[in-house]
């Protein structure tokens, strides 16, 4: 699991209400968050949306586009529901959770995602279900970390 959040103590909460057996990795800011995605998949994302909200509308964007077998669950402070209609629309999302974070809420969020992602792997022709359109470059994650982290991923991928 990947927390996204520049506040670490998500990250400690999240440790907290799952099985120590559950690995969680936590990123400040968007860069780290896709160095670390690049680097693996993961099975959920939880990524906070107030901090650089755009560039992480895009990362949520690729990420589905790259992954869409790793569940994402956003949670914000803000409630803009232009943005929030946007992702849930587009799949984009799982669940969206208000802040301050109920660890109750957040706990079986996380529950439901990592099943989710166990159904996904179980069943791999239920990801073109939900399959979302190649995105355009007029996304607010800018074009050259998009192909940075592309020429990443296929550089990876040779070398398996």
């Amino acid at each position: 699991m990947l927390v996204l959040d520049e506040d670490r103590s998500t990250a400690d909460i999240v440790r907290g209400l799952l099985p120590s057996s559950c690995e969680v990795v936590a990123a400040s800011d968007v860069d780290h968050a896709l160095a670390l995605l690049v680097e693996r998949d993961y099975a959920v994302l939880l990524a906070e949306l107030s901090h650089s909200r755009d560039d992480v509308i895009g990362m949520l964007k690729w990420l589905k586009r790259e992954a869409p077998q790793t569940s994402t669950i956003a949670c914000s402070a803000l409630r803009d529901g232009r943005v929030l209609i946007e992702l849930i629309n587009q799949g984009q999302i799982f669940r969206f959770l208000p802040k301050p974070l109920g660890r109750e809420l957040l706990r079986r969020a996380l529950i439901a995602a990592c099943e989710r992602y166990g159904e996904s792997r179980a069943a791999p022709q239920r990801l073109r279900r939900v399959a979302v359109e190649p995105l355009r470059r007029d996304h607010s994650l800018p074009a050259r970390l998009l192909d940075y982290f592309r020429r990443i991923r296929e550089n990876a991928r040779v070398r398996q």
